[in-house]
């Protein structure tokens, strides 16, 4: 499996939503001065007392409108820019918390894990947003959207609220493997602490020592080696994490493996 097949869809997140919320002056014109654009743009920038007054100043504003393009709300917005007050006053007034944005399917706290803003994630889940849901383009959960990004905080927060770290994608990866692609060694040992598996492989038979060694994560090799996974597994496409090192050029992680029995 192809990294960027895995995590694609997770790549464009940040910039899709940073467009959105940085978008006063960019929006379509016949938006730009309208009460939902102010509303939007002010949730996403923080500005509180704008916020509500854009949305009672406009019975056709509803708290989950929409923005035109992206299909993000105002607590989407708000969320992934860490604005805890604005997040607290959308949710007083009975935002959807499992609202999914219709391009990628996230929700306000995929996007805040993602974001690691700690504050807004531990805030929607005390006021009930699933801590499992997972039914983005590629079925990430919150967990996984944190372990990708090493927020080793996010990862702990969601996981005492009863995120389930077994939770897979499309493509059979759990949140360790995500975090193992990165080289985020806190949260790998994290999880495996918690009783992930480091020896899982996914619907490609790849598993996290090989997502470590093919991007040269030679911290995180090691800290898997000495849980004594495969270093032998062959993927469906005939790959070993030997090889994937080989190919990008990972000297110091080839050395490694081979120490360790690798061929």
């Amino acid at each position: 499996m192809k990294q960027v097949i895995a995590f694609g869809y997770i790549l464009t997140l940040t910039a899709t939503l940073l467009t959105a919320c940085n978008s006063g002056g960019q929006r379509h014109q016949q938006e730009q001065f309208s009460m939902l654009g102010m509303y939007l743009s002010n949730a996403a920038q923080g500005n509180l007392e704008m916020t509500r007054l854009a949305l009672i100043g406009d019975r056709e504003v509803h708290v989950d409108s929409p923005d035109a393009r992206t299909g993000a709300t105002a607590l989407i917005l708000a969320s992934a820019n860490g604005r805890l007050e604005v997040v607290k006053y959308l949710v007083s007034e009975n935002a959807n918390l499992e609202y999914e944005e219709p391009n990628k399917g996230f929700t306000a706290l995929t996007v805040a894990s993602w974001q690691g803003h700690l504050d807004v994630v531990q805030f929607l889940l005390k006021s009930g947003a699933d801590v499992n849901h997972a039914k983005t383009i590629d079925q990430w959960s919150a967990l996984m959207s944190a372990a990708y990004r090493g927020h080793l905080p996010v990862v702990r927060a969601l996981m005492k609220a009863g995120a389930d770290p077994m939770l897979l994608d499309t493509y059979g990866n759990n949140p360790l493997m995500a975090a193992a692609t990165e080289g985020y060694i806190d949260v790998v040992r994290y999880l495996i602490r918690r009783d992930v598996s480091v020896s899982a492989t996914n619907r490609f038979n790849r598993t996290a020592i090989m997502d470590a060694a093919q991007n040269g994560r030679i911290d995180v090799v090691r800290l898997l080696l000495t849980h004594k996974v495969d270093v032998n597994l062959v993927t469906k496409s005939g790959q070993t994490a030997l090889s994937m090192a080989t190919e990008r050029g990972h000297t110091e992680v080839v050395k490694l493996l081979k120490a360790h029995g690798a061929k």
